[in-house]
């Protein structure tokens, strides 16, 4: 299936917005590819602090606090 995705981001006080389309096999795969899009976007800025501001998917669900979880547990 495929998704769109728009991540916030707030990288040092710099606040930013990327996103994409993307591809999961079902929806429960999504929170997976969208926190490993976020991963490779701290490893592009060189691990700087990063505060995940909102996660929304195909413009209209919200899991952000999903991703948080995710996040916390690694």
């Amino acid at each position: 299936m495929r998704f769109s995705l728009e991540v916030f981001l707030d990288i040092e006080g710099s606040k930013t917005l990327n996103r994409g389309q993307f591809t999961a096999k079902s929806a429960n795969d999504i929170p997976e590819v969208a926190y490993q899009f976020i991963k490779k976007i701290i490893r592009d800025v060189g691990y700087r602090t990063t505060i995940i501001e909102k996660v929304m998917v195909n413009g209209e669900d919200d899991m952000t606090e999903q991703i948080k979880e995710m996040d916390n547990k690694h």
